[in-house]
């Protein structure tokens, strides 16, 4: 099971520099979820949209009176190549 792991204890990890490489197209992941695909050029962005789609479908799970006990996100990541 994941754990959280204190700031100060973790590893320092160097971020990921799109612009060190050249790359045939305009984006490196596509996100997909049952609204839709987006895409993005980076890990923080693609972070941000799987927080932003997440809350999205929490909120709607949350505002049905029918809901499961069990929140499931729906959200695939894939890395373009």
């Amino acid at each position: 099971m994941p754990s959280i792991v204190p700031l100060e204890e973790s590893e320092h990890v160097e971020r990921f520099d799109v612009d060190e490489f050249e790359f045939d197209h305009d984006f490196l992941f596509k996100i997909t979820s049952p609204e839709g695909t987006d895409e993005a050029c980076s890990p923080d962005e693609v972070c941000d949209l799987i927080l932003d789609e997440i809350e999205d479908q929490f909120w709607d799970w949350w505002s049905d009176p029918c809901r499961s006990r069990r929140f499931k996100p729906r959200i695939k990541v894939y890395e373009v190549y």
